[in-house]
């Protein structure tokens, strides 16, 4: 990836210390491979909080899985909260 963020380039560079990551991503089944790039190759975050409001049951749960992320899917009226977390151990 060229170009990347400013938070990732330094993250690349020093990758201690404590980094909470909460993003809210609309039309996340859209971009859901370039975010997973980053939050899982990229990021290096410790906590990661990831949701989407406006994803209904049509989508399954494995479109949006990611190895080591625990997926939790909230029922709303007519539209379903899908949140993706992870905690690395912090040494």
């Amino acid at each position: 990836m060229e170009n990347l963020p400013p938070i990732i380039t330094k993250r690349q560079k020093v990758s201690h210390g404590l980094l909470l990551f909460r993003l809210n991503v609309n039309s996340l089944q859209n971009k859901f491979e370039e975010v997973k790039s980053v939050i899982k190759h990229n990021l290096r975050a410790q906590v990661t909080l990831l949701s989407e409001t406006k994803i209904d049951a049509s989508y399954p749960n494995s479109q949006f899985k990611i190895e080591g992320y625990n997926m939790y899917r909230i029922p709303e009226s007519t539209t379903l909260c899908l949140m993706l977390v992870k905690i690395k151990s912090i040494k």
